[in-house]
């Protein structure tokens, strides 16, 4: 009688062959499906990281510019101007020097009193920046002016305009700010 079965037990080498080409295809798309979702991840950690900054920083100068009573100067890159900070022991407010800069990458906030100076980073990976002035003429419409002019009119807009990067993400801020404490 024949014997069904061989005694011979295994792989062939050719079976052996075609089990490591098709494990090595299914590895290779299983890491190109890792590292995709690995930088997809990053991408949307560097892209959260950037929109908190940037709302911190524009919520804090809005805070601040609302609260301007007088501006020194002001430029596309800068603005220097006072307010009143904090309450006094009798009740009333001291004014404060402040000055809002842009400088290479960094957006620098200073304040100073009769107790000296400060310079603060307000925010970092600052790709562009810039401050413009907007007014009302005496037909009521709206102007804009490429600096801060004390006499062209009591009702002012200060636009900040803001990108930040961080890797390959970029986001940008705008906010139109009108002090409420201006003369």
């Amino acid at each position: 009688m024949k014997k069904l079965f061989s005694d011979k037990s295994g792989f062939t080498l050719v079976e052996i062959i075609a089990v490591l080409v098709i494990a090595g295809v299914l590895s290779v798309f299983a890491i190109y499906g890792i590292s995709l979702s690995v930088k997809a991840f990053m991408f949307s950690k560097d892209a959260s990281n950037t929109m908190g900054k940037g709302q911190v920083a524009m919520m804090r100068m809005t805070k601040e510019f609302k609260n301007i009573f007088s501006v020194s100067s002001g430029s596309t890159t800068a603005i220097s101007y006072k307010m009143y900070r904090d309450r006094n022991d009798d009740g009333d407010a001291d004014a404060e020097n402040h000055t809002l800069s842009w400088e290479g990458n960094t957006l620098f906030y200073e304040y100073g009193d009769e107790y000296g100076d400060e310079k603060i980073t307000l925010v970092d990976g600052v790709s562009d920046f810039k401050l413009r002035y907007f007014y009302f003429d005496s037909s009521n419409v709206l102007k804009e002016t490429s600096s801060w002019n004390q006499s062209t009119t009591t009702t002012r807009i200060i636009e900040v305009t803001m990108s930040l990067s961080a890797g390959e993400t970029s986001s940008d801020f705008t906010a139109r700010i009108v002090p409420r404490n201006i003369p």
